[in-house]
């Protein structure tokens, strides 16, 4: 029921689908040893909660080094690509700028405008009421705007 959008929020947030799957499994192996030993009435929520942090552990365990890789190469090298790589620097941008946003707002972003789920069902996984997650969701897209715009 979940596995799947865990999934997409979990491959939003990391840089390979491969480290998503493994932070979907890590997610669900840490979920099972907590409801073992605790009721849990949201399983959403715990399950997005664990999600966070093992994202976030995996961004404290990363060093990450940059290299382009041979394809980009050529592809920077044609000039045919020019549009393509206008496309790609725009996703750059939202992407860098989206890593710079607190990490409520960079999930409710996701959620919402990504995911496409209703604020309802946002604040059951984030375990808050329907109104803060609105009111998290403005804050976000404005931080996010002003990230964006050229100053």
């Amino acid at each position: 029921m979940y596995v799947d959008s865990l999934a997409k929020f979990c491959r939003a947030k990391l840089p390979t689908d491969a480290d998503a799957d493994d932070a979907v499994a890590t997610t669900f192996v840490r979920f099972w040893s907590y409801v073992a030993s605790t009721h849990v009435d949201n399983a959403g929520g715990v399950l997005f909660k664990i999600a966070r942090t093992v994202i976030a552990d995996f961004y404290r365990r990363r060093k990450e080094t940059v290299g382009l890789e041979p394809a980009v190469v050529e592809t920077l090298k044609d000039e045919r690509a020019e549009p393509a790589l206008s496309a790609g620097a725009e996703v750059s941008l939202v992407r860098r700028a989206m890593e710079r946003l607190d990490d409520d707002y960079r999930t409710v972003i996701l959620l919402r405008d990504f995911q496409g789920l209703s604020f309802r069902e946002i604040a059951r996984r984030m375990e808050r009421s329907e109104g803060s997650v609105h009111m998290l969701h403005q804050r976000a897209m404005k931080e996010l705007r002003s990230l964006l715009s050229p100053t």
